[in-house]
């Protein structure tokens, strides 16, 4: 038998684990490379659990819509030569900054942490580790009313999905407000929608890229919350539209988004100024017309609500909420809040409202008021149309799966704030704190592996 000393023996593992790191060098590198159709680009391996993904940040899907380029067109990206850096986010998109509750992490959680520029057309991709060979795609959309958002916040961090199911993994920055929804109709240099094509650009980026980074192109599930559920049918106005665009172009960003909710002709809760609008090209007509139109649909879809959707809105608004207090509502701030929880409803309409969702037995009681008022807002704007569209796919021979989520996590009392790993990277870098009860960790593994399965309906 082959005798060594203890120094040799540590000599001999010293080299062998050498070798081991030399041999993964290579395959190492190889993963933080991937090509493109534009050009090469470089990614960063992060780590995740005991393991890591490579993710690809801040790759551009679209030219940087500057100068005459803004409220137009996303077009697609000019080659570059050499290798791009991808190893960090690029800048958000300009946008309306929440400043309701200042200092507050629950409502800043959601403003931009990068900085803003309307060069901000950029993709990112989580790639789990070792590099899968056709493995699905997930690509994500994010929300905030067609006004904000942003896919490099925290809560957006795709390593720990890409990592749990071994999925590929794409989010995308697209243009909100003005610089989005600016619908000019009958001009070709202001169209609106073109947040939306944004999206569409960038989806056609996937389809056309996704290979190679290990995902199918075949095999891609879109999901997202919050604005993919809302459409607004705007009208163009009078007057010379070509020297309004130039107008508009000649101000600066953040001129046009302190102005954003001036063009609102009513005050109301869950109210947008800048939303799609039907352009017969993106839009060909109101989706309700394209639900009644067609044949058989092919895709599956999951549609979901949470508990209380309305409350969220209520705190930016309606009389007698806040997220400091207990929200106790008077039969008159209960009133009032009805007027602007459907502003576009007439008398007649807004007593029926009334009617509906008081209990008239007990028409003081202040938390009723207050769950009253959640309701109508929530049902309004969410839950109706949500269910209303899904009856309307299964009247046409569509497949849809709906779920409701009520499930409140054991320590942060916040509205919207998921329970998801993937969509919480680092709230506050506390997230080992978040795991104390066994039924958040136990909802948060059945979350990850019922929306990252590769088998049935995974869109959202």
């Amino acid at each position: 038998s082959l005798l060594l000393s203890p120094s040799a023996w540590g000599r001999a593992a010293g080299v062998l684990t050498l070798l081991l790191l030399l041999s993964r060098a290579p395959a190492d590198a190889e993963e933080l490379v991937a090509q493109t159709e534009a050009g090469p680009v470089r990614g960063v391996r992060v780590p995740v659990g005991s393991g890591h993904v490579t993710a690809f940040l801040g790759i551009p899907y679209a030219e940087p819509p500057l100068g005459r380029l803004r409220f137009q067109r996303p077009r697609a990206p000019r080659p570059w030569s050499g290798v791009l850096d991808a190893s960090a986010y690029r800048h958000a998109c300009y946008q309306y900054v929440d400043t309701m509750y200042p200092g507050f992490g629950g409502s800043e959680m959601w403003n931009p942490n990068r900085e803003m520029s309307e060069d901000c057309l950029y993709l990112n991709v989580w790639v789990p580790s070792p590099r899968p060979r056709n493995a699905s795609v997930l690509v994500w959309i994010y929300g905030g009313g067609f006004y904000s958002g942003a896919a490099s916040l925290d809560v957006y961090d795709g390593r720990y999905l890409a990592h749990a199911e071994k999925v590929v993994l794409v989010s995308m920055n697209y243009r909100v407000g003005a610089f989005g929804f600016l619908a000019l109709p009958g001009h070709p240099e202001a169209p609106g929608n073109v947040g939306l094509l944004d999206q569409r650009l960038a989806l056609r980026w996937v389809q056309s890229n996704i290979r190679f980074f290990g995902g199918d192109a075949g095999a891609v599930t879109l999901f997202g919350e919050s604005a993919g559920a809302l459409v607004g049918c705007g009208g163009g106005g009078g007057g010379n539209d070509t020297e309004l665009l130039g107008c508009l172009r000649a101000k600066e960003p953040q001129e046009l988004i302190d102005k954003e909710w001036s063009v609102l002709p009513h005050q109301g809760i869950f109210r947008f100024a800048f939303v799609p609008v039907v352009d017969g090209d993106f839009l060909a007509d109101t989706p309700e017309a394209l639900l009644s139109a067609g044949g058989r649909p092919e895709a599956q879809v999951l549609l979901g609500a949470v508990q209380d959707e309305g409350t969220y809105f209520l705190v930016y608004g309606a009389p007698g909420f806040g997220k400091d207090n207990e929200s106790l509502i008077s039969r008159e701030e209960f009133l009032g809040g009805v007027r602007l929880g459907v502003p576009h409803a007439n008398e007649l309409a807004a007593e029926a409202v009334v009617l509906q969702y008081t209990d008239w037995l007990d028409q003081d009681n202040p938390v009723k008021n207050r769950e009253a008022l959640d309701d109508i807002v929530g049902d309004h704007n969410v839950v109706c149309p949500l269910m209303h569209f899904a009856l309307r796919w299964a009247e046409r021979g569509g497949t849809v799966f709906a779920y409701l989520f009520d499930h409140r996590i054991s320590l942060h009392g916040w509205m919207e704030i998921s329970l998801c790993r993937w969509m919480n990277g680092a709230v506050d870098g506390q997230m080992a704190t978040w795991w104390v009860e066994d039924m958040d960790g136990q909802m948060d593994e059945w979350m990850e592996t019922t929306w990252g399965r590769t088998d049935g309906a995974r869109a959202m």
